[in-house]
């Protein structure tokens, strides 16, 4: 129990944390009625978004839109199960037609909206690549916002598509604000207690460097796993033949 509201504060300031950074983001940006104003984060980030929603009526008198597929998803399915208290504050809109008509209002009335939308890892075909590629009906111009609320999640192609797409942006004369996140992922403790939860089989660390999946097969040798036998480190695309013992339940 103790360890529970241990781990519940430590998720609770960094909670604060975040959305201090987001706050303080929002005051730094600066512009006139002719400046653009967009926000780019997970789209699963419900308290994220809820967030940016908050600041965004707080200390502008912006439309705010959101754009994107997985936004408008993630809205939607939030909202199914009450968890979604900004739904009726925001417009969503997920159609490629739909968005690049909508992005061509936004080009001649720049001070008017706010827009949240898809795109924070620079991934080829999201919406924040396709505007930064002149692919749709807007351009981004000098002086107008652009905030990270999202830290690069560190593969080689996101780092490398993000420095392209930071230098471009920054070029023009964009204000980029980057790393407005504070993670939540879990620590060494939390792992422990969920080997400990679920017993697994097998322990195969997924969606990280080597230099990040490594540490978790050391921990699981404190649950007696072997490296090889029921520890793995894999990659995408390979087949493992792990030992399986199906349990009656």
């Amino acid at each position: 129990m103790l360890m529970h509201f241990i781990q519940e504060q430590k998720k609770s300031r960094r909670r604060k944390n975040a959305k201090h950074l987001l706050e303080d983001a929002f005051s730094k940006a600066k512009g006139t009625n002719r400046s653009a104003f967009f926000v780019t984060t997970f789209s699963s980030h419900i308290e994220r978004l809820n967030n940016i929603v908050e600041f965004a009526r707080k200390s502008t008198n912006r439309e705010i839109v959101f754009l994107g597929r997985s936004l408008s998803k993630y809205v939607e399915c939030a909202a199914k199960v009450g968890l979604c208290p900004f739904k009726d504050k925001v417009k969503l809109m997920k159609y490629r037609k739909q968005v690049e008509s909508f992005l061509r209002k936004v080009e001649k009335e720049r001070g008017k909206y706010l827009i949240v939308c898809t795109g924070h890892q620079a991934e080829e075909g999201s919406i924040l690549d396709r505007i930064v590629k002149e692919k749709t009906g807007f351009h981004f111009c000098q002086g107008d916002n652009l905030i990270f609320s999202s830290s690069i999640i560190p593969v080689p192609e996101n780092i490398l598509a993000r420095e392209k797409m930071d230098k471009k942006l920054r070029k023009i004369g964009v204000k980029v604000q980057t790393d407005i996140h504070v993670h939540g992922h879990g620590s060494r403790e939390d792992l422990r207690e969920i080997i400990r939860m679920l017993k697994p089989q097998n322990i195969i660390p997924a969606h990280g460097t080597l230099q990040q999946e490594t540490p978790l097969i050391e921990l699981s040798k404190e649950f007696g796993y072997k490296f090889g036998e029921t520890a793995h480190l894999s990659s995408n695309g390979k087949v493992l033949n792990c030992k399986i013992q199906l349990v009656k339940w």
